[in-house]
C-alpha cells in the first residue's frame, strides 16, 4: 500500500504541474498579442505624428503660395489707385487693398504657428522613431524568447503527461477512481497532514489517525474532507 499512496502523491504533482504548465502555456500567447499590441501601438502614433507634420508642411507651401499671389494682387492693385478717376473709385480700391492686408497678416500669423508645430513635430517624429527602432528589436527579443519558453514548456507536458499515464497504469483501477471521484469534488484528492491537521480542510484529525496516516500501510481519508491523508517525514510532524 506504501507504494500505491506513493503512486498516487507522485499522480496527484505530476497534474498539478501539468495543470500550471498549462497555464503558462495559455498566458504567454497573451503576453506575445499585448507585446505586439503596444508595439503596434507606438508605431500608429509616430505615423500619426508623421502625417500631420506632412500636412501642415503642405498647408504652408500652399500659404505661402497664396500669400505671394496676394502680394501680387495688393501691387496690382495698388497701381490701380493712380488710374482711378473718382474718389468713390479710389475708397473701393483703398478697401479691397485693406481686406487684402489683413488676409495677408492672418496668413503670415498662421505660418508662423505652423512653422513652430513643425519644429516641434520634427523634433518629436526625430525622437520617436529613434525609440521605435529601439521599442521593435526589444519586442522582437521579447517575443522570441517567449516562444522558446512556450516551446519548452510543450515537452514539458509532453514528457509529464507520458509520465501521468506510467503512474496510472501502475495504480489499482479502483484507487484510481476513487482519486478521480475526490478530485471532482475537491479539487485535489490527496492532503499533506502536518502537526496533526490536515492541510486540505485544516482540521485536526484523532491522534491515532494521525499514527496510522504515519505508517502508511493503509489508505486514511480525512474524517472532515474525505482527501486521501499522506505524511511527509521530511516536514515538521
Amino acid at each position: 500500500m506504501k507504494e500505491q499512496i506513493f503512486l498516487l502523491r507522485e499522480l496527484q504533482d505530476t497534474e498539478v504541474r501539468i495543470r500550471g504548465l498549462k497555464s503558462d502555456q495559455e498566458r504567454y500567447p497573451r503576453e506575445i498579442d499585448q507585446l505586439n499590441e503596444n508595439l503596434s501601438s507606438e508605431k500608429k502614433t509616430a505615423s500619426r505624428e508623421k502625417e500631420r507634420l506632412e500636412f501642415l508642411e503642405q498647408e504652408r507651401r500652399r500659404k505661402e503660395v497664396g500669400l505671394e499671389d496676394l502680394g501680387e494682387k495688393i501691387k496690382k492693385t495698388k497701381g490701380k489707385l493712380f488710374e482711378v478717376k473718382s474718389n468713390k473709385e479710389y475708397q473701393a480700391l483703398l478697401h479691397e487693398i485693406g481686406l487684402m492686408e489683413e488676409s495677408t497678416s492672418r496668413n503670415e500669423d498662421e505660418i508662423l504657428t505652423m512653422l513652430d508645430e513643425i519644429d516641434a513635430l520634427k523634433g518629436s517624429v526625430s525622437q520617436r522613431e529613434g525609440d521605435l527602432v529601439i521599442v521593435e528589436k526589444e519586442t522582437q527579443a521579447e517575443v522570441a524568447k517567449i516562444e522558446g519558453e512556450l516551446n519548452h514548456i510543450v515537452k514539458e507536458i509532453g514528457a509529464a503527461e507520458k509520465q501521468r499515464k506510467k503512474v496510472l497504469a501502475s495504480l489499482k483501477p479502483e484507487l484510481v477512481k476513487a482519486y478521480e471521484t475526490l478530485k471532482q469534488r475537491r479539487g485535489i484528492a490527496l492532503a499533506l497532514v502536518r502537526r496533526g491537521v490536515c492541510q486540505g480542510c485544516y482540521v485536526n484529525i484523532p491522534p491515532q489517525m494521525f499514527n496510522e496516516v504515519q505508517r502508511s500501510d493503509t489508505l486514511i481519508r480525512c474524517p472532515n474532507c474525505s482527501r486521501f491523508l499522506f505524511w511527509d517525514n521530511s516536514t515538521a510532524s
